[in-house]
């Protein structure tokens, strides 16, 4: 499932485990995927961040360490629940059902590189 898996990178990238040239490498044959699905929640989005982002750290307008806050800043506005059926969740001030999004619920849980605190990790 690509939108898992883009969710899965996104996080090994914003915490130091994947450099960019390896999630351009991951991304750019699954990038179809993403554009067939007619889902809002398939990483669609996502997808797209990085794309842009290859393109401006290419051409010296971002670096790969602002790369990583834009999509951690990304990760973080994301809404992150568990798939579980009929499940209503407060999210801010709008209510959401749990089955409207991409099950994601252990990118939290997932061990960071030594030195690296979640503090470092989500800053803003």
């Amino acid at each position: 499932m690509p939108a898992l898996d883009i969710y899965s990178v996104a996080m090994e990238f914003a915490t130091g485990r994947r450099a960019l040239d390896d999630v351009q490498e991951w991304l750019v044959p699954r990038l179809g995927s993403f554009l067939v699905e007619d889902d809002a929640g398939n990483g669609t989005d996502l997808a797209g961040l990085f794309e842009l982002l290859f393109a401006e750290v290419a051409s010296g307008e971002t670096t790969e360490q602002e790369a990583r806050q834009t999509i951690r800043e990304s990760l973080r506005d994301a809404v992150v629940t568990t798939n579980v059926p009929d499940a209503t969740i407060a999210a801010s001030s709008n209510t959401v059902h749990a089955a409207d999004f991409v099950p994601f619920a252990n990118w939290q849980a997932q061990e960071l590189p030594a030195g690296i605190s979640r503090e470092t990790a989500f800053a803003s």
